[in-house]
């Protein structure tokens, strides 16, 4: 029984390594090479909505960088839609519209009920007139230029949503910013290996842009808002596309409690829409898409923080000291192999190596992911989002601009 666990363990372990490996080098490979689409002179019509619910503290800050964004005024129309806020949300929104009557359109959708994002959304796609329809969250800052480089990709006709860079600014270093800082450096070899390949369904909601026509209105209890819309366009047959040049703005949680919250709510959102358009796996319809691209995100989201489980429980149950001698001694080596590969993945984009912050990120996720996916098997779900005071805090009290330094550095 022993011999049969120990077997089972390795195999599922030697499994999930490849799985890995290949995946990330060949994405890695990908990512290098420049994706090429058609980018048209003029600007299209956007339609920037901006979804609020109780953000007194920030949404000054957000309307005023989104007036500094180098986009023509005639092009770009504004809509602030508010979920029944409690803090006076609406009322700034609407003062500071009657201050600003010059420039873009900009309008307020006051909501009566909070019913959550998706229901919100859902409510003003009517109401938007643009040809292009952006998503951005009210506690992120857009660089200047963010705007003109979403839109480019979608001059080729094959594009339907594009997804936008993320920047993380804190006022101060933290263990957290480290590791979100090296879950980014991998997120972003795979978007972009992913978008030269086809398509990525993981996308950034904080600044998201979609082909209006193509718009369909989301399931109410959608906590991920931003990944279903994307990937029912993917299914009508366009491209989703990562823009490193779109770049937007954003703090990360220091507090572990609030990195939770934050964490664990956007992993539930992942898995719920990996799941309900799991349909799409290996349909030939959709090509190397549903074969190969579509297959791993719902491995490394939903079956390898099964696998992780499945592992450690196994090692438990088939525990002797020289297993035990012989697997932490292979396990260390794996590691060893793992964090190398990820440095050297980082020190090729000229990120700053950390050995432990990587393998740290890995194993943060996985464990946000599994506990994202509790509460669905139970039946429940978090789409009312949970305002993180800690970020709004921190963005209040900085200046946060369009950053000269993380502009170069990410074009």
């Amino acid at each position: 029984m022993t011999q049969t666990l120990v077997e089972i363990f390795w195999f599922l372990l030697v499994l999930m390594l490849s799985l890995y490996l290949s995946y990330f080098a060949s994405m890695y490979i990908l990512s290098r090479r420049r994706l090429k689409f058609i980018r048209k002179g003029s600007y299209p019509s956007v339609s920037l909505i901006i979804p609020t619910y109780n953000e007194s503290k920030v949404i000054l800050g957000k309307l005023n960088n989104v007036l500094e964004l180098e986009y023509p005024k005639d092009k770009l129309e504004v809509v602030v839609v508010d979920s029944a806020s409690e803090d006076g949300t609406g009322s700034i929104v609407q003062s500071f519209l009657n201050d600003h009557t010059n420039g873009p359109k900009m309008h307020l959708v006051s909501l009566k009920q909070r019913l959550g994002k998706a229901s919100a959304l859902n409510s003003i796609w009517h109401s938007c007139n643009g040809e292009i329809v952006a998503i951005s969250d009210a506690d992120c800052l857009l660089d200047r230029k963010a705007m003109s480089e979403l839109v480019k990709p979608f001059g080729d006709d094959r594009i339907g949503v594009v997804t936008g860079s993320h920047v993380i600014v804190n006022t101060g270093e933290s263990a957290a910013k480290e590791l979100e800082q090296s879950y980014r450096s991998i997120f972003n070899v795979l978007r972009l290996g992913e978008s030269y390949l086809d398509s990525t369904p993981i996308v950034n909601g904080q600044l998201c842009a979609y082909r209006r026509d193509c718009i369909e209105n989301l399931s109410t209890d959608s906590v991920c808002d931003d990944i279903e819309l994307a990937l029912r366009i993917r299914r009508k047959g366009y491209r989703i596309i990562y823009e490193p040049s779109a770049i937007f703005f954003e703090f990360t949680p220091r507090k572990f409690s609030a990195r939770f919250a934050q964490k664990t709510r956007r992993a539930q959102g992942i898995v719920q829409q990996l799941l309900r358009f799991s349909n799409m796996l290996f349909n030939r319809t959709y090509g190397i898409f549903a074969f190969l691209i579509l297959p791993f995100e719902f491995f490394f989201h939903i079956v390898s923080p099964l696998m992780l489980i499945a592992l450690l429980i196994l090692f438990v149950l088939s525990i002797s000291e020289a297993f035990f001698v012989i697997t932490i001694s292979m396990m260390l080596l794996i590691f060893l192999g793992i964090t190398g590969a990820f440095s050297l993945l980082r020190y090729l984009n000229a990120s700053k190596v950390n050995l432990i912050s990587i393998a740290l990120t890995f194993f943060e996720s996985q464990a946000y992911l599994f506990l994202g996916l509790l509460p669905l098997l139970a039946g429940r779900t978090s789409h009312k989002w949970k305002i993180i005071d800690e970020v709004r805090d921190q963005n209040t009290q900085s200046n946060i601009g369009p950053i000269p330094e993380c502009e170069s550095k990410n074009r």
